[in-house]
């Protein structure tokens, strides 16, 4: 069964991003799986590996909400924790760890772009990921959004 890996960000972001690819994975017949990206300088000053990192009671009760909007689905979430040198790097290693058909990045935050996610970054990051064979979505829900508004995952495609 192909696999979403939904990178996890802020609350609100991964709420909706979590949203989104269960309707993908419906569509995709897939599972999904939230991965929490953790900087190696950060593990490496804690001494300790990524497979050893304990979420948060914040993150924890975060996930149990992102598992109860996947049940709404019929899916089972996942989660696991990759540490990365490169972040686009680390994603892809974890999508090819998953076996992930599609990964799902936030892109922008209300609606202005990331400074350390650019045009370039994510240019990078959807050549990464297609070298690999994974197909790259993202999540950017309007500064103001309407009251009908639902998330969705937007392929990103580059010429």
């Amino acid at each position: 069964m192909a696999t979403i890996l939904v990178q996890m960000a802020d609350t609100k972001w991964t709420t909706l991003a979590v949203r989104a690819a269960c309707k993908l994975a419906q569509d995709q017949q897939a599972s999904v799986t939230l991965v929490k990206m953790l900087p190696a300088t950060n593990l490496n000053w804690l001494g300790m590996d990524a497979s050893e990192y304990r979420f948060s009671e914040s993150e924890t009760g975060d996930i149990a909400a992102y598992q109860a909007i996947a049940a709404e689905y019929g899916l089972t979430l996942a989660t696991a924790v990759y540490k990365y040198d490169d972040l686009a790097e680390g994603i892809a290693r974890a999508a090819d760890d998953l076996l992930a058909e599609s990964v799902i990045v936030r892109e922008t935050v209300n609606g202005h772009r990331l400074v350390h996610s650019s045009t370039a970054e994510i240019h990078h990051l959807d050549e990464l990921l297609e070298a690999h064979y994974h197909h790259l979505y993202v999540v950017n829900p309007p500064a103001v959004a309407p009251d009908n508004w639902s998330p969705v995952a937007e392929a990103v495609h580059h010429d």
